[in-house]
């Protein structure tokens, strides 16, 4: 575990050493017995902290311990002069020729290094001057003007010329300083050929070019707010009613409109920087530099701290107004029709994550509003993407459609983060349409499923948002979903791989993980697990009981749509109400929920659980209802009711269950309605003792069969079938679910039941 803490804390070059050892230790452990390969990996894992321990030593204080050796040099070398004069003294007296020769080899290895200068700063200028017909005019002048570059080529001419100095030593006295000199001139100088080229790769790098841009961006950020913090204190700081906001800073701001120049040349450079690569397919660098583009707006947005006003909408406010914004969103939208215009699908889809961040950065903005919540820049942000991301549907595939409604997606979070929802209601229309889109173009079946995650995503997340009221873009969230399920229904479904499930799956459907059903159970067993006085227990309770509050009548027109067109949705939907009443039920019963908001939610499951009464009883309708164990469901439903103790619910549920029993028995479908209608209606009755629940259903049946016309030979097939169920309902186990209830609850309340049944619908047998 020390291993692993110290490893992600180096640099990656040292990384990959550190874990290729690792790696060779672990091979040659495994080949060890057992006892020995614990003392091997005890020693090996203790050696390898050390040298991870040395490796971080080495490269925090690399710059110190490089002038720590360089300066050590050069004191043994000025101590060496003495010892090194004393040595050389004798062999030049001894040879008066030597320092003739002595001083031409100084005058040609100075004349040397002047001349490999020259060559050299004239070849690796031409190079990084031709490189830099890439980069944007405005960064030419001062990359090919680099100080650092010139500086190095100016020392090391300045180094050639003292080595050429050095040969005028008058006598051999003087031997040993110009022998040390000329060493150290000579190795300065391949140290700075050496920094040289490092620098010319950097400059160009276009990497390296961005960072610094970035960098003097950074510099000036810092330079402004440090101008600001001096300057401002003498300014007038006067109250701003309603808003707390530093004028100070703002006026300085103000007053010197320059401060924004070096970020909107910026700006600029890193368009530049990403048109021009992308469209020599380097998508690297130009992702780089759209990050960087994000960058100058982060750190804009920190220089300006609180000098931000809101909007007034009832007269402009000049102080509200952020051309720099505008300006740079522009751009961005126009470096996205470019790409659009030669199919650049790569750079799309880096310009859409581009706005998306922006919008996420524009979020953290404080506007000093006491009251009310204002993203007008991340509402800016998002339109801009929005406007974007419908145009892209002219010309790019699904792949940017799909990763157009994700980058949509999460600007309609940060908005319901920042608790504006109604920011979201435009978002979720447009993806809503992109959604549409994708069915009436063959292959992009993937978009419409990608939207509808989306929306999905939505739905829940504003559950669990901090805003207060959220009933108007919940309902705008559910109507662009229906909107897609009822454009999702013109299509074509198959029986065994419904593709009309398969598209709305993430907001009906219950098998799958993530999905808006299973996201909303969750979240209501965490509120239960809460206490009374929880405050974000008491508030979510509340969003879904807006949220649920009307529910019943988008899904009623959804599911008969569904059931006329004969599509197997109509069954996510049946399953989707059953499980969505229960939901609601159970929110109801939260120890945070109060009165008011637990009636509101038994209210609203009862209406939508009422739903399932306006199926239409035609033959065909109740022969393909009935595929769908529409009976099963129903039941489950009033038996779960019954068990915790909701016996009005559970009655509403036996009541459509009943009604039911009557439209579907009615016709000759193969799936015995009537009877399991019937059998159903019995264990609901006899599973409470003392419920009344017999007397009642016998009531209504009767009234109701009175007003129904049923054939007199179905009306005798069932009787008979029931009286034979009741004679031993233990035998009976065709019914699913039901035949499982019949064996727990008392087998004479069930067969009481079901003989008045049989009565009642054959009197004369009785």
């Amino acid at each position: 575990m020390g291993v692993r803490n110290n490893l992600s804390r180096l640099p990656d070059v040292i990384k990959y050493r550190v874990t290729r050892l690792r790696r060779r230790r672990e091979v040659f452990i495994g080949r060890l017995p057992k006892r020995i390969s614990r003392l091997v990996a005890r020693s090996q894992l203790s050696l390898l902290n050390r040298r991870i321990g040395t490796a971080r030593w080495l490269y925090r204080h690399s710059a110190k311990l490089i002038f720590a050796v360089a300066a050590a040099l050069v004191a043994a070398s000025i101590m060496l002069i003495p010892v090194l004069q004393r040595s050389l003294v004798p062999h030049f007296l001894s040879n008066p020729e030597s320092l003739s020769a002595f001083r031409s080899l100084l005058v040609g290895v100075g004349a040397s290094l002047i001349g490999a200068t020259a060559i050299i700063f004239s070849v690796v200028m031409l190079a990084v001057q031709l490189n830099f017909a890439r980069i944007p005019f405005g960064l030419f002048r001062r990359l090919s003007s680099d100080v650092m570059l010139l500086a190095s080529f100016a020392a090391t001419f300045v180094l050639g010329v003292a080595i050429g100095v050095c040969a005028l030593l008058p006598d051999d006295t003087w031997i040993a300083p110009a022998m040390v000199l000329s060493g150290w001139c000579v190795l300065a100088a391949l140290l700075l050929f050496f920094v040289a080229y490092k620098r010319a790769l950097d400059l160009i790098s276009p990497a390296k070019q961005m960072q610094m841009v970035l960098r003097k961006v950074d510099r000036s950020m810092h330079r402004w707010g440090k101008r600001a913090d001096r300057y401002a204190p003498l300014l007038e700081n006067g109250p701003s009613p309603g808003m707390n906001r530093d004028i100070a800073r703002a006026s300085f701001f103000r007053l010197h409109p320059q401060w924004e120049q070096d970020v909107r040349e910026a700006s600029s450079h890193l368009i530049a920087f990403a048109r021009r690569y992308a469209e020599q397919s380097e998508y690297d660098v130009s992702a780089i530099a759209l990050d960087g583009l994000v960058f100058i707006n982060r750190r804009y947005i920190f220089t300006r701290g609180d000098t931000f006003f809101a909007s007034n909408p009832f007269f402009t406010n000049p102080l509200s107004t952020e051309s720099l914004i505008s300006d740079m969103l522009e751009k961005l939208r126009r470096l996205a029709m470019s790409s659009q215009g030669r199919s650049d699908e790569e750079q799309f889809i880096q310009v859409m994550k581009t706005l998306t961040k922006l919008c996420d950065t524009y979020s953290r903005i404080d506007y000093g509003k006491e009251f009310g919540v204002e993203v007008r820049h991340s509402e800016l942000a998002a339109s801009y993407l929005t406007g974007v991301v419908e145009e892209a549907s002219r010309t790019f595939g699904p792949d940017v459609l799909m990763e157009g409604a994700r980058c949509l997606g999460q600007c309609a979070l940060v908005l319901i983060r920042a608790r504006y929802a109604l920011g979201t209601i435009t978002i979720a229309e447009s993806i809503s349409a992109i959604s549409l889109r994708g069915l009436t173009k063959p292959g992009h079946e993937p978009v419409v499923v990608t939207a509808v995650q989306q929306l999905a995503t939505l739905a829940f997340e504003m559950l669990r948002s901090d805003e207060h009221d959220i009933k108007y873009p919940s309902e705008k969230v559910r109507s662009s979903i229906r909107a897609v399920g009822h454009a999702v229904l013109f299509t074509t479904d198959t029986p065994v791989a419904t593709q009309h499930s398969a598209y709305l799956k993430h907001y009906y459907a219950l098998t799958d993980h993530g999905t808006f059903a299973d996201k909303l159970t969750e979240l209501i067993n965490a509120v239960i697990g809460r206490p009374a006085k929880d405050d974000d227990a008491k508030r979510i309770i509340g969003h879904i009981s807006t949220w649920s509050d009307g529910i019943y009548e988008g899904e009623k027109q959804l599911l008969l749509a569904a059931v006329n067109k004969r599509s197997w949705l109509a069954y996510d939907l049946i399953t989707w109400i059953c499980h969505i009443a229960k939901a609601l039920v159970a929110a109801s019963a939260a120890p945070a929920t109060s009165d008011h908001y637990s009636t509101e939610l038994k209210r609203n499951a009862k209406w939508l659980i009422f739903v399932l009464d306006w199926i239409p009883d035609e033959k065909e309708t109740v022969a393909f209802v009935e595929n769908l164990q529409f009976v099963e469901q129903i039941f489950e439903f009033a038996l779960t009711m019954h068990v915790r103790g909701e016996d009005d619910i559970a009655q509403a549920a036996g009541d459509v269950l009943l009604r039911w029993s009557l439209k579907a028995g009615k016709y000759q479908t193969g799936w015995g309605s009537l009877v399991r209608a019937l059998v159903a209606l019995c264990v609901l009755a006899a599973w409470k003792e003392g419920s009344g629940c017999v007397a009642w259903l016998k009531g209504e049946f009767t009234s109701r069969l009175a007003g129904t016309l049923i054939d007199e030979d179905i009306r005798k097939r069932a009787a008979n079938e029931l009286r034979e169920i009741a004679k031993s309902p233990l035998d009976y186990r065709a019914f699913g679910s039901i035949g499982y209830h019949m064996k727990r609850v008392d087998h004479g309340r069930l067969s009481e039941g079901m003989n008045t049944f049989a009565d009642l619908l054959d009197p004369v047998t009785a």
